[in-house]
């Protein structure tokens, strides 16, 4: 398997890219891993109570973001929001190497966050409020999943001779030509939608 991603160097764009698919093929239990425990947690928000200190967290934190956009035209909100999720999305990958701990401890937080949200979001708008919340993630929960799921595997493998070396080199390839363009994506769509729903 290993000899499909080798001597990029030397490859054009459209091979590269191939690479970064079959790498992600590779890589398809870490991801169904990672999606298995976001959704996990996102239910748990969802389904449960918060305690109240946490829940205090939770909302100053949501509050920050919020105000963090007030004053932005749409250039600024959609760069606010792409360079965030980038600079999350690289972290969550690279820090994976640190056995997974900072990337595990990410992935739970932001799957208790989003349940909580969407828990609050439907106790005042109802169910049809999720087909609009919907468009925010259909672009940057794949690409920040895909960063979880390569820094987890980063982490599972750090003591594997010859293999982190490897798949950090792929997920570095994998990051730039697939996660970045898709968090461009979002950024332009959850852009457009703060900015004129704000």
């Amino acid at each position: 398997m290993r000899k499909k991603f080798n001597k990029n160097k030397e490859k054009g764009l459209g091979e590269i890219y191939l690479d970064c698919f079959n790498f992600l093929k590779s890589s398809k239990s870490y991801i169904l891993l990672t999606i298995s425990l976001f959704i996990l947690f996102v239910l748990l928000g969802y389904l449960f109570q918060m305690p109240s200190n946490l829940e205090t967290k939770f909302l100053e934190m949501l509050k920050q973001i919020a105000e963090r956009f007030n004053g932005l035209n749409v250039y600024q909100t959609v760069w606010l929001i792409f360079s965030n999720n980038l600079t999350v999305s690289f972290l969550v990958l690279v820090l994976g190497s640190i056995l997974g701990i900072f990337t595990i401890a990410t992935l739970i937080s932001n799957g208790l966050i989003i349940g909580y949200v969407a828990r609050k979001a439907v106790s005042l708008n109802g169910i049809i409020v999720l087909w609009k919340l919907f468009p925010h993630g259909i672009f940057e929960l794949p690409a920040v999943l895909i960063s979880m799921a390569l820094g987890i595997k980063l982490g599972f493998q750090l003591f594997k001779k010859g293999a982190f070396k490897f798949n950090l080199k792929n997920s570095l390839y994998t990051f730039f030509l697939i996660v970045v363009p898709l968090l461009a994506i979002a950024a332009i769509i959850e852009g457009l939608l703060v900015f004129f729903i704000k």
